[in-house]
């Protein structure tokens, strides 16, 4: 993945996660402030589709390996 790119998203994420709250009144000053970190990092996603693949792959992987390190036992289900 291009990292210049990573940070750029990693730095949105933070933003849009940052600015969440509950609480917030649809309308206040916080609530519009969220809603626009949340519109740039869908902007971000969708200039550079290769980096959600990326992450879901990534995802994938990392489910998969988790799986794998699950003993005969669990994976049987029981």
């Amino acid at each position: 993945m291009n990292e210049a790119l990573e940070n750029d998203r990693a730095i949105l994420v933070a933003a849009d996660r940052g600015s969440y709250n509950s609480a917030d009144f649809p309308g206040s000053a916080a609530w519009i402030k969220h809603r626009r970190d949340t519109k740039a990092l869908r902007a971000f996603d969708d200039l550079h589709p290769e980096i959600i693949a990326e992450i879901r792959a990534a995802k994938t992987i990392a489910e998969k390996a988790r799986y794998n390190a699950l003993s005969d036992f669990v994976k049987a289900g029981s």
